[in-house]
């Protein structure tokens, strides 16, 4: 018999390792013809961080955090003390609004008229794995419909009030008693010992929240309910997308990061990384930046203002001293040609300032119904799309149940004309249906097109109807100027004296002064707030924060792929072109993620999944949505008697699946069994350790 030969190939993230398991396994060939290679890749030095001097680990503080990333950015900047500073003043306000902490233990949760419903208590405390199985006594042989999912959507309803389904208000509460009080209270332990106890309620509204046996919803503003909820999130530092990062793994989450566009990655690092604070941050820095701006323009146009006042004031000093008659006829000729400039110009453009108007009516209202028929096709598109993607499911189901030679119901053989009318029908409808997809895109660009050509016109009139106004709000300025000037002057020319206004342009210089050193502070606030703004972007703080986190994902990758695979198929997390990217590395497999087969797709994305999740805030509690959907029969087994090792990590681990392999392997292990019958489910709970 072949003997298997194992080898582990020390390699490291910027070497083409690919070459190097390919010779390793060409060489265990050479040596020993008839056996079989494993080998597996050891990446000994983990990632190679792009900046050298990066010193700090991901579980720094946010202080920590900001301080070393200007290590880097603007380690020795005259502006740096300033910037650091109001970055941690900044995130210290909208801690509230992101919702942050430590870590939170989840105690139990007890539900009334919810979902499926009538009356359930759960605990989260001290399950290990355990498989969440269900009965449908209501469509016997069926799980499905029996609220295994209900059971896990209690903790999102009772923290945020909707479920992972995104189920809200009338939808919570059970459809068999939609007119009876329907409430769940829910009970954590803070990192510090704090105990929180959350009920909610519908049919009506009501929301309490209680701090170590005292009621902290009293007090708040309106109704409480807002004000509440906030508090709700402030201290248990959990809001709903947080919450469900933390304890909450399906396909799409292992999927969206491992075969996801880079946009689907960066949401997901968004919400496992809680980054979206730095988005809050960002817009919160944006609006002080304008403020600031607006002041330096308040501050400039007073400088402006006193150097004309000093200016005229010095004329007014020499007109004194050699003071004439045509000095007050100059002046009320000069305010009597602006006025008439004025005038004139107000005429000339009074016409193409109600033009413009018309005009902007006119296409104001051609882009609404332009938009509006955008969105419509849109929406037909959505439905065409959806139809085309169901007809080339149906297609596929009868490529494959037409493929066998037998039909799997009657066990009679299948014609090879009905085979091929089958698939021939089918194909028509999705070829119907891509041209119509492809018509109707069409018609969105269009659309789109002629919605653009619209804008760009409203925004050359808007542009001409500013011009004019600002021109006309110049001139206008300008005679109120002359003629403030040609008034004050005539009352006051005969009766000021020299001394006077030269004792006013002293003060007047001192205050020219001061506006100029108030201006010098807005302006290198205006730095400071730049520098904030672009590190609280994309390219700042986030990417910094991807670089620290790829040692742990690549160390939590690592971690599952010996627990799962046993280190045959690795993810790889590296950075490139300043985006996160997963890599699979599989000695067995292709290159690239399209080289895969659907199980080995599948043990990537588990990984991946696993590994990402090690980013997010910490808990008790893991909720596994049909972790073995795309494995197969050995593949399901195989996964099923290695979650057992999860319980190392996690005080619990609730498993949902139809896969009946995987529910087969964890067998042996602890049960939930969710029973629906007359349309209500019930709990049972069954433990090896009971």
């Amino acid at each position: 018999f072949p003997v298997t030969i194992g080898l582990v190939v020390k390699v490291k993230p910027d070497d083409d390792y690919y070459e190097l398991l390919g010779n390793a396994n060409e060489e265990i060939l050479k040596r020993y013809p008839n056996s079989i290679p494993y080998v597996i890749p050891d990446f000994v030095e983990g990632i190679k961080r792009l900046e050298e001097n990066i010193n700090i680990d991901i579980d720094a503080s946010e202080v920590e955090q900001i301080k070393g990333y200007l290590d880097i950015v603007d380690k020795d900047g005259k502006h740096r003390p300033a910037v650091e500073a109001y970055m941690k003043y900044v995130l210290s306000t909208i801690s509230r609004k992101a919702g942050y902490a430590k870590g939170l233990t989840l105690e139990s949760v007890e539900a009334h008229n919810i979902l499926s419903f009538k009356d359930v208590k759960f605990s989260y405390r001290n399950k290990g794995v355990c498989l969440i199985k269900g009965i449908n006594e209501d469509w016997p042989g069926h799980s499905n419909g029996s609220g295994k999912s209900n059971l896990i959507s209690l903790l999102p309803i009772a923290i945020a009030g909707k479920t992972f389904k995104d189920q809200k208000h009338s939808e919570i509460v059970n459809d068999y008693t939609p007119d009876e009080k329907a409430s769940v209270t829910f009970n954590s332990i803070s990192a510090s010992g704090d105990k929180f106890e959350i009920y909610r309620q519908f049919n009506p509204s009501k929301l309490r929240f209680t701090v170590n046996g005292k009621d902290a919803s009293q007090g708040m503003r309106s109704t409480g309910k807002k004000d509440t909820q906030g508090l709700i999130e402030e201290l248990l530092g959990y809001n709903f997308d947080t919450i469900a990062n933390a304890v909450y793994i399906d396909q799409s989450i292992s999927q969206s990061f491992l075969t996801g566009t880079d946009k689907d990655r960066a949401e997901l690092l968004h919400k496992f990384q809680n980054l979206d604070r730095f988005v809050l941050a960002q817009k919160i820095v944006g609006g002080h930046h304008s403020t600031m701006k607006a002041l330096v323009n308040e501050t400039e146009t007073s400088i402006d203002m006193k150097e004309m006042l000093l200016r005229e004031t010095k004329e007014r000093i020499q007109d004194l001293e050699q003071i004439k008659a045509s000095h007050l006829k100059k002046l009320k000729t000069e305010y009597e040609i602006r006025k008439q400039a004025y005038e004139e110009y107000k005429n000339k453009e009074a016409k193409s300032l109600d033009f413009i108007k018309k005009k902007l009516r006119v296409y104001e209202s051609k882009i609404d119904e332009v938009r509006s028929g955008v969105e419509q096709v849109k929406k037909r598109y959505s439905i065409t799309t959806t139809a085309w993607k169901w007809q080339k499911k149906l297609l596929d189901k009868a490529v494959d149940t037409l493929g066998r030679p037998q039909c799997s119901l009657c066990l009679q053989s299948i014609p090879h004309d009905h085979k091929k009318n089958i698939i021939a029908k089918y194909k028509l409808k999705i070829q119907a249906l891509e041209a119509k997809v492809t018509k109707q895109e069409n018609i969105v660009k269009v659309k789109e097109e002629e919605l653009q050509i619209l804008e760009d016109k409203v925004s050359i009139l808007e542009t001409k109807q500013d011009r004019i106004n600002e021109e006309l709000s110049k001139l206008k300025a300008r005679v109120s100027e002359s003629r403030s000037r040609y008034i004050e002057e005539k009352k006051t020319v005969e009766g000021e004296s020299v001394g006077v206004l030269k004792r006013k342009a002293i003060d007047i210089k001192n205050k020219i002064s001061m506006l100029n050193r108030l201006r010098d502070d807005q302006l290198e606030t205006m730095i400071v707030l730049s520098k904030s703004f672009t590190a609280f972007g994309r390219d700042g703080l986030p990417l910094f924060l991807n670089k620290l986190v790829c040692p742990q994902l690549n160390a939590a990758a690592n971690y599952y792929s010996d627990l799962f695979v046993d280190g045959e198929i690795q993810v790889l997390f590296v950075v490139e072109n300043n985006k996160l990217v997963p890599k699979i590395v599989n000695a067995h497999g292709g290159k690239r993620l399209s080289g895969q087969s659907l199980g080995e797709k599948g043990w990537a994305g588990m990984i991946c999944a696993f590994a990402v999740r090690d980013i997010a805030q910490p808990t008790n509690l893991l909720i596994l949505d049909e972790p073995g959907l795309g494995l197969d029969q050995a593949s399901s087994k195989q996964l099923g008697s290695r979650l057992s090792k999860l319980s190392d990590r996690f005080e619990t681990v609730l498993v949902v699946t139809h896969n009946p392999y995987l529910e087969t392997a964890l067998a042996g292990s602890n049960t939930i069994t969710v029973t629906k019958s007359n349309k209500i489910s019930t709990v049972k709970s069954a433990f090896k350790n009971l």
